[in-house]
């Protein structure tokens, strides 16, 4: 007796990247703390820090990297009782939206936390607490279960792309083929195109949400 051959599963849809403005979970924030970079602002940017901290707080939940137990000891009492998670974490400024992962939403399962390699902006600040944080972070979220963690072999800021959530991804000439930016793409057919060997990108199926996730 014969037996009907089984239908392999559909797959699934890749990860989508969602724009800002897509409702969200957590935005994450750097805490200003390198009196060496910030020189005599530097009370005044934590002070402006906290007070974003305070106002989107109010809506949703706010994670704050901050550099030390020590800092996050003394916010957590200025903080309370807000939905404030203090996770501590070196870094070198606070500029996330770059030196962060980049956060895509799946079909079913965890966050994807999107890593890519990042070089100062193009060796113009190359602070080494800066290297790898995208993914110093993003495996404390896998540790936690929130997001799982994939490395991207590319030079890539997260404040280097913008999406509308849609599927369209825009950039600069400057930020994609910028020898000083390890000139991971080459122009060329409309959609922009990886250099051999390397994955196609340009028109996705969405994707992530700056430091939002």
């Amino acid at each position: 007796m014969g037996h009907a051959a089984a239908e392999s599963p559909a797959p699934l849809p890749p990860p989508r990247w969602l724009a800002e403005w897509a409702p969200h979970r957590t935005t994450w924030v750097g805490y200003p703390h390198a009196a060496n970079l910030w020189g005599d602002a530097l009370a005044a940017a934590q002070e402006e820090c906290l007070d974003l901290v305070v106002a989107l707080a109010e809506g949703e939940e706010v994670t704050l990297v901050v550099p030390s137990q020590e800092h996050a000891d003394e916010l957590r009492r200025h903080l309370r009782p807000l939905d404030v998670r203090l996770h501590v974490e070196r870094t070198g400024d606070i500029w996330l939206r770059d030196t962060g992962p980049i956060f895509l939403s799946p079909a079913c399962g965890p966050l994807v936390a999107a890593c890519f390699r990042f070089n100062g902006w193009g060796h113009k600040f190359l602070l080494p607490d800066d290297i790898n944080l995208n993914l110093r972070l993003a495996n404390d979220c896998a540790r936690r279960g929130t997001a799982a963690a994939r490395l991207f072999d590319f030079v890539l800021e997260g404040g280097a792309v913008e999406t509308d959530g849609e599927g369209t991804v825009i950039t600069t000439r400057q930020c994609m083929l910028s020898r000083f930016r390890g000139r991971t793409f080459v122009r060329g057919g409309g959609a922009g195109r990886r250099r051999p060997g390397g994955r196609r990108q340009g028109h996705t199926g969405g994707g992530p949400s700056g430091r939002r996730v």
